[in-house]
Parts: C-alpha cells; structure tokens; sequence
C-alpha cells in the first residue's frame, strides 16, 4: 500500500473516532429506557432472586450501551404510557418495540433487529368457542382482549372490524378472559403464561398453536431526545457489530429465540 493512502485511511479513522468520541460526550450517561411494569419474558423481566432486570432486548440494549459509554436507567410503567413518553422525549429509548407507521412520526428505530416476537391467542380451556380455522380473520366473530398500546399485527385492530377489549398489563387481560368479557387473549407466549403462574390460574388457560402475527423486535429511540439520529447510529453501528459474536448467539439461544430475517 503507498504511504499516501495509507496515511488517508489513518486520517479517516481518526476523524470517525474523535466524531464518535465527540457524539458519546454530549450524550447524557444515563439513558431512561421505558419497560413493561409487569414481566414480558423472553425480552424483559426481573429475576426473582437477584431482583435485576433481564431478558434478550434488556441484555442486548446493556451492552450496546456499555460499549458506548453508557448506562441505561429502566423505568417501569404500563406499555401505553411509555410510548406516549418515548414521544414526548422524557424516555430516551424503549427496548422492545415493532416497527409500525404509527410510532415513526415520533420514534427512530435501529435499522436491524435483533429478536423476533410470535403473537398468539389464548383461551380458557372450558371455552365452547372453536376456530375451525387460524388466521386475523376467524376471530371478527368474538371479543377479543388485547392491551393498550401494543401491535398485534398490520390486520389486527378495530378498524379492520375486531372487537377488541383493551387492558393496562397482563394480568388485566387475564382477568378480562376469566371474567368471560372476550373469548380470546392476544400475547406473547412467555408473558401470558409467567403472568397465569403468578396468579395460579395457568391450568385453567390454554393457548392456539398456530401465530396471529409474527414480527421483528427494535430497539427505538426518542426523535424528540438530544442527538437523537446520532444515539440512532451508534446504537444500530454496534448492534450490527454484537450480531457478528458468539455472545449474541448465546443470548439467542439462552432465551430460545431464533436471529431475525433481515
């Protein structure tokens, strides 16, 4: 290599770190990232013995961080209530998020993901209803319960004709279902059935094997924040570099979950 290219390239990676460095340095330290104030395993939970957060989209979003310098502060509260802060700007970031028309107006997301998440449907297992077939379609027939704020899919919703019954959290959405006000119960898998334990009704749930919806997890970020695009940047820049590890690969498989399509 001549001299001269070799000293542009050296030149190039200096300016690319000292922006980097710049960028990091008029980023606050803390991050306030907003998380579900009930358990949302695989992606985000508090361990019961050691009483700190965890999960896929909480490990991942820790690293990243620590490999930039930072630290994240999670913030519990119920799910609507953290997007309307994501777009305000009193939360820097939420961990778990799908990519919808709807929140981009306020929210940037990580041009990759890096977990996928299935929607299903739960129903009581002395239930007389029966889909004789899966699909958004066959469930117009009945109430259906989901919670405020989550997506369920691009055909899910009232105006798409379903009858949907919203709660907080998990565990009113279960008390709708035990309570016979809807039919069905949109959820994640992992989530519904550790939120039945807690409240010792998982023998009397069953869920439908089949997914309503299946969709990429991002991590999104406050438009309305300070340096926004560039926390977007840095985040996505090392996001891409921790898919490439073993460690990635050993957080996917700790929480059973497959790398995302892209």
């Amino acid at each position: 290599m001549r001299a001269s290219a070799y000293f542009s390239i050296l030149i190039s990676l200096f300016i690319f770190s000292s922006a980097s460095t710049s960028i990091r340095a008029e980023i606050s330290p803390a991050l306030k990232a907003g998380v579900s104030e009930t358990d949302y395993p695989p992606y985000s939970f508090t361990h019961k013995e050691t009483q700190k957060m965890q999960g896929i989209s909480i490990e991942v979003c820790n690293h990243l961080a620590a490999s930039l310098g930072l630290k994240i502060e999670y913030i519990k509260r119920p799910f609507a209530r953290s997007l309307v802060d994501l777009s305000s700007g009193k939360l820097d970031l939420m961990c778990t998020l799908f990519n919808t028309n709807s929140r981009s107006p306020d929210v940037l997301y990580t041009s990759v993901p890096h977990a996928m998440e299935d929607v299903i449907l739960f129903t009581l297992k002395d239930s007389k209803t029966n889909l004789r077939k899966p699909g958004v379609t066959a469930i117009k027939d009945y109430d259906v319960g989901g919670i405020q704020g989550y997506y369920y899919g691009p055909d899910i919703g009232e105006s798409s004709g379903h009858k949907i019954h919203y709660a907080q959290n998990e565990e009113q959405l279960l008390k709708l279902l035990l309570k016979k006000r809807v039919a069905y119960i949109l959820g994640n898998k992992e989530a519904i059935l550790s939120q039945a334990k807690e409240m010792k009704i998982q023998d009397r749930i069953k869920f439908l094997d089949f997914p309503i919806y299946s969709g990429p997890v991002y991590i999104g970020i406050s438009r309305k924040r300070p340096k926004a695009f560039e926390k977007l940047s840095l985040f996505t820049r090392e996001l891409i570099k921790f898919q490439s590890t073993e460690k990635y690969k050993r957080l996917l498989r700790k929480y059973n979950l497959t790398q995302p399509d892209y």
